[in-house]
């Protein structure tokens, strides 16, 4: 299978760094587009507002603990290393919207092709994942376990990684309706497909 986002420019692995090692507290915190070195780490009982834009996370992984909440419109996560990967543990909420103009338009969350070995993506029991628009991980393998949630409440979602597996109790809705907005998800120009059905590959 050809890769739909092979055309997609990705930050280099190497930059300036916006944070180092951030690693929030309890409470509510808004961040800034930039680059998070070290990875971003969200304890318990965090509240995190992301301003929109590009976040790059290289060095680490987005580590959300347990009842920790990250979200934000108009967002594109990038993880740019073989150390950074999304986490969101057992209790902790992920929900984020694609920018609908720009380089990353319909990009939620992705990640540069030539990382390996790549981490394992993982959405953990009891953890819940909201996202409009594409997660695009091409080397991770999607790890959803025993309770976690990916899409239950999304509008318009495509997922496109190595290989993506359930485990447990792991629910994952993916909503491609009639004449639906498939710009949301990342369908653009060649992009769209002219089968939306899921496509497996091995």
């Amino acid at each position: 299978m050809e890769d739909p986002y092979a055309d997609l420019p990705m930050p280099a692995k190497t930059g300036t760094c916006l944070s180092s090692n951030a690693a929030l507290g309890d409470g509510d915190f808004t961040l800034q587009p930039g680059r998070y070195c070290g990875g971003l780490k969200a304890p318990s009982s965090a509240n995190i507002k992301l301003a929109p834009g590009t976040y790059v996370i290289s060095g680490g992984p987005l580590d959300l603990s347990s009842k920790a909440t990250l979200s934000g419109d108009g967002v594109t996560l990038i993880f740019v290393d073989d150390h950074s990967y999304p986490k969101v543990n057992g209790g902790a909420n992920l929900n984020i919207s694609a920018p609908t103009t720009g380089t990353y338009a319909g990009i939620a969350m992705a990640a540069r092709r030539d990382i390996s070995p790549a981490k394992d993506a993982t959405i953990a029991g009891g953890g819940s994942v909201n996202i409009e628009g594409t997660v695009y991980l091409p080397k991770h393998n999607l790890k959803i376990t025993g309770g976690g949630e990916l899409g239950i409440g999304s509008d318009q979602m495509a997922l496109v990684a190595d290989t993506i597996s359930f485990t447990g109790n792991s629910t994952t809705t993916l909503k491609m309706t009639l004449n639906s907005d498939f710009d949301k998800a990342g369908y653009k120009g060649d992009r769209l497909a002219k089968d939306y059905s899921p496509l497996l590959v091995q």
